[in-house]
């Protein structure tokens, strides 16, 4: 869905897998959350020169983490404790009305799990984690 976005935009595309994992549930809903956290590092990313994007699945000892960084501005201090409202956003008025992360939000908190965002070195990280009954190996 959002392969022919990545080749036009000339993303570096870097994906880690703690080991193979299948989801048990609602795989719908868990693809709409990784497609708006993918969807948003894209965004971040649009004026930079170097672009990277990086999804990484660990393994813990009772749920699964699933985190997309990317190589954007990064999180703005004052933005941080706002984002996952909804209509929040910090795209232009007509790129989006504010929504996804509070989907999201939603969706990984009423499935058990924990959604977060931080800043690291070169950008932004958004993840998620579940219980491991919700996925396998």
């Amino acid at each position: 869905m959002l392969e022919p976005r990545l080749r036009e935009e000339r993303i570096d595309c870097v994906l880690h897998l703690a080991r193979p994992a299948w989801v048990r549930g609602d795989a719908i809903r868990l693809e709409q959350v990784l497609i708006n956290l993918l969807r948003n590092a894209l965004d971040a990313m649009r004026e930079c020169p170097s672009r990277r994007l990086e999804v990484r699945i660990d393994a813990c000892n009772s749920h699964w983490r699933l985190s997309v960084s990317d190589s954007g501005a990064g999180i703005a201090a004052q933005h941080m404790a706002s984002l996952f409202d909804p209509f929040f956003t910090t795209k232009p008025v007509g790129d989006g009305p504010g929504l996804g992360l509070a989907v999201s939000f939603a969706i990984i908190h009423e499935l058990g799990g924990q959604l977060t965002a931080e800043n690291h070195a070169e950008g932004a990280r958004f993840w998620f984690s579940l219980p491991n009954d919700f996925l396998e190996t």
